[in-house]
């Protein structure tokens, strides 16, 4: 498997050891105080995307997902993170990462995830 430049992948059973274990802890977890860290805001708009060309596609269970900019907010730079093919996954859809103006001239960076796809709104695909 290819894994795209700049992406890190963590093992499914290590993250759960992680979640299961800080449930365990007092005062983390399950209401406990334990927030997400808010997205990062840049200061500067995010310049314009190039064009990419997709290269050819893997097999029939792959989908083209847009390069973006990503803020690094520890260096205030923009760094490019270019497209790539990505497998479907039932039961879920991938939100593209994005960016919101704010009234005070700044820009919110909400990087893409994975979202479950409520059971009224699934499609088989053909």
């Amino acid at each position: 498997m290819r894994i795209p430049s700049g992406s890190k992948r963590t093992g499914g059973a290590w993250v759960g050891g992680i979640v299961a274990g800080a449930l365990l802890l007092p005062g983390i977890g399950a209401g406990g105080g334990c927030q997400a860290r808010p997205p990062p805001v840049a200061d500067v708009a995010p310049p314009r995307s190039p064009r990419e060309r997709p290269s050819r596609k893997p097999g029939p269970d792959y989908f083209w997902v847009d390069g973006h900019y990503e803020w690094l907010k520890t260096k205030k730079i923009y760094h490019w993170r270019p497209g790539r093919w990505e497998k479907f996954r039932k039961g879920y859809r991938l939100a593209p990462a994005h960016y919101k103006a704010l009234n005070d001239g700044r820009w919110q960076y909400y990087p893409e995830r994975w979202e479950k796809v409520p059971t009224s709104e699934r499609y088989e695909r053909r």
